[in-house]
């Protein structure tokens, strides 16, 4: 069959003839292995925790990353990796892949870059596939209690926010085997349960003792805010936005309302804020003192015009570690200085 030259030119359209989005993001990003699992950016080296992710969005898959201002589509992400606009970002790919488009010299034999196989990935069958957690819940042990204390949590609170501990839990998805993992009784695992969206009940797994991208496994979004439903109906005076739903049930503990994203690595949608700021007279933002944290913390504060605060650097890093290093007191007198500072002048990014 005969090309025509416009079959054969350099052109966004030609290029997805022979490649999709996820072939280009599995060969052009490195760290990326599954859809939706969090992995660590390599578009700044001094990341060393996982912060970005490939999700399903609007019929196509965008790579989003906390440390970046927007999501980036497949060229996007090309073109911001390499510094190059987007004819150069074709061009990359025509030479890497020896596609022979346009009037370059690119050839067959002149592939550089090791070239994913065709997938079978479907954007759509990803999407309209929802993924479901059902769990067990058991009795609360002296595990339990001894984990909460450190926090000077009780028992009764995370009751309240419907957190509960659980014996085993079964994941239902495209990405894993619908089988059931059991809890060992020397291990602490945690069902936090928020609501049913689009028939599928919500929640958040949390395991303590895991480190990295074990810690949680979960079936929401960023649509999902934690701490929402238990939020006054009129409002009130003070609402902190934190980081952790941990977070959250320090600044319970000391009569204030919180909310918190579904993590660190995504904002809390637009029209949830600007309804929020109609409830509440006072919004701060208090995220991790690292310099992720930070810097997550400035953007979402100036997105939203918010005052925004910290852990005193060189301190443990969020409310709940500072909690666990000193004691629920001293995190007190920690956060009537802000608001008496707040008081006086506004602590805007």
């Amino acid at each position: 069959m005969a090309f025509t030259s416009t079959e054969k030119s350099l052109t966004k359209k030609n290029v997805l003839k022979y490649l999709d989005s996820y072939q280009l993001f599995k060969a052009y990003c490195k760290n990326f292995r599954i859809i939706g699992e969090m992995f660590i950016s390599e578009l700044r080296k001094d990341d060393k925790e996982p912060s970005c992710h490939i999700i399903p969005w609007e019929g196509d898959l965008l790579y989003k990353d906390f440390g970046e201002e927007k999501g980036f589509r497949i060229f996007d992400y090309i073109g911001r990796k390499f510094n190059v606009g987007f004819y150069d970002t074709l061009r990359i790919i025509n030479r890497d892949f020896g596609l022979g488009l346009g009037s370059g010299d690119s050839k067959e034999d002149d592939i550089s870059i090791i070239v994913p196989e065709k997938s079978n990935f479907r954007v759509e069958d990803f999407e309209q596939q929802p993924t479901i957690i059902t769990v067990q819940r058991r009795n609360w042990v002296d595990l339990d209690r001894r984990y909460w204390k450190q926090y000077e949590i009780p028992l009764l609170l995370l009751e309240y926010h419907n957190i509960y501990s659980i014996a085993n839990y079964r994941i239902d998805s495209k990405r894993q085997d619908n089988v059931p993992y059991r809890i060992n009784p020397y291990q602490i695992a945690y069902s936090m349960d928020y609501y049913f969206h689009e028939g599928v009940f919500r929640r958040k797994l949390y395991f303590p003792q895991a480190r990295g991208r074990g810690r949680f496994k979960s079936n929401v979004d960023n649509t999902i805010v934690q701490g929402w439903s238990l939020l006054p109906k009129n409002g009130s005076d003070i609402l902190f936005v934190t980081k952790s739903y941990k977070d959250i049930l320090i600044f319970n503990l000391l009569g204030y309302w919180a909310i918190a994203p579904n993590s660190e690595h995504t904002f809390i949608p637009n029209h949830v804020m600007e309804k929020l700021k109609t409830r509440f007279s006072n919004i701060y933002v208090w995220f991790d003192n690292d310099e992720g944290g930070r810097r997550g913390a400035g953007e979402f504060a100036e997105k939203f015009k918010l005052p925004l605060t910290h852990n005193p650097i060189g301190q443990p890093k969020d409310p709940s570690d500072y909690v666990k290093e000193y004691n629920l007191k001293k995190f007190d007198k920690l956060v009537t200085g802000f608001l008496k500072i707040e008081d006086h002048a506004g602590n805007y990014p």
